[in-house]
């Protein structure tokens, strides 16, 4: 979805839409987007430029890293983004101390939504996915998924290096 700067009245813009899988750049993720983003927000005009503010949410599909299952991982995050023509100089204290607490991106003349949503996706991917809090995992000797019961290795592992000592006190 993009937004021509021109058509933002100076009382903001509403925003209430749903950007489509098909829309957004899946090539490189790890993680597949399994429900459109939907977004709820505005823009309105500033004095440093254009303020995107608003809650979007969506749905991903990937692998827990404990289990290896797949599952689906709901996202969902409010965020305020400053969009800007030019970024402000250094000696621009205004508008330095705005910069200094919201996000800023700079743009041109039209504001390309699915792009900033897509980054605002991304930067909610936790960095270790697990389907549950309670998730076992999988054994670390037959690779078994703990969460469908008990495997039957042995539940103190014996280092390689002195199982040659174990069987000399086995044999006595």
């Amino acid at each position: 979805m993009k937004i021509r700067i021109d058509t933002i009245l100076p009382e903001g813009l509403q925003i209430d839409c749903s950007i489509p899988i098909a829309e957004i750049d899946q090539s490189d993720l790890d993680v597949r987007i399994s429900s459109d983003i939907t977004f709820k927000g505005s823009l309105n005009p500033f004095s440093a430029g254009i303020m995107l503010d608003g809650v979007f949410e969506s749905e991903i599909e990937t692998q827990c890293a404990r289990c290896l299952n797949p599952f689906r991982l709901r996202l969902s995050n409010s965020f305020k983004l400053l969009l800007t023509r030019t970024l402000p100089d250094e000696d621009e204290e205004n508008d330095r101390s705005l910069v200094d607490q919201v996000d800023c991106e700079q743009v041109t003349d039209i504001i390309d939504l699915t792009a900033i949503l897509r980054e605002q996706l991304i930067l909610q991917i936790p960095l270790k996915m697990v389907c549950s809090d309670e998730c076992r995992g999988l054994c670390q000797q037959c690779g078994k998924n703990l969460n469908d019961g008990p495997c039957t290795c042995s539940s103190t592992p014996i280092d390689p290096r002195l199982l040659k000592l174990k069987q000399l006190f086995e044999n006595k």
